[in-house]
């Protein structure tokens, strides 16, 4: 279970904090929101249930997360004809998110279950010395490797780092875009769109959406 959820924030890791950090959110985003819905079929109710339940749970703490990164970067969404709307980040919807995160994530970091990687393990791994004798192997134990841990690391920080909106500034690779007061603009179909707002920045190819629902647009 912990392999899938990891390859996709380490994808994520590696996008951000780079213009085009929604490649990388998106697909994690759309993990997590299957994730959160997760069903057990009736006769495994009592072998998986508490597995599947905290799954569920840290899946939900996850698209906090997502949520909590894109609220520090512009937010955009074109459609198929090149309309697009933009909005700046959002340093209330960062400050909110933020507390959220960190009141729900120590309960999830107690819970007795363990998913989407571990968060501390014990595994017998013993060998012999020189002389014989068995000892215990430093890789008996694991810690540190859980993919939701990383992704709050990744939101919080990213969240203490934001330097403030700036003026919304849109282009394409052929100069600068109008925006109007409302944050519409237009562009040609299937353009190359990079959102600034200050030192933030968002770069998309349209039609998008935004990697996870945003209240901004």
């Amino acid at each position: 279970m912990g392999d899938v959820p990891a390859t996709l924030v380490r994808d994520l890791r590696d996008a951000w904090p780079g213009a085009r950090w929604a490649d990388g959110a998106a697909p994690l985003a759309r993990w997590l929101a299957r994730a959160a819905d997760v069903a057990v079929p009736e006769g495994l109710v009592g072998e998986v249930g508490p597995w599947a339940a905290q799954v569920a749970v840290e899946a939900r703490l996850g698209l906090r997360a997502l949520r909590l990164l894109a609220a520090t970067r512009p937010a955009v969404r074109i459609g198929a004809d090149g309309a697009g709307v933009v909005a700046p980040p959002s340093d209330d919807a960062v400050l909110a998110g933020a507390f959220a995160l960190m009141g729900r994530w120590p309960a999830v970091r107690r819970s007795p279950v363990s998913v989407l990687g571990v968060r501390f393990g014990f595994r017998p791994s013993v060998g012999q010395r020189d002389d014989g004798v068995w000892q215990l192997r430093p890789d008996a134990l694991e810690e540190g490797d859980n993919a939701l841990d990383e992704l709050v690391r990744l939101a919080l920080a990213a969240a203490g780092e934001t330097s403030g909106p700036g003026p919304l500034e849109v282009s394409t690779p052929d100069g600068a875009v109008d925006v109007a007061h409302d944050g519409t603009f237009t562009v040609p179909p299937g353009a190359t769109v990079i959102v600034r707002s200050g030192t933030a920045h968002t770069e998309v190819t349209g039609p998008c959406e935004p990697p996870i629902a945003d209240r901004r647009l």
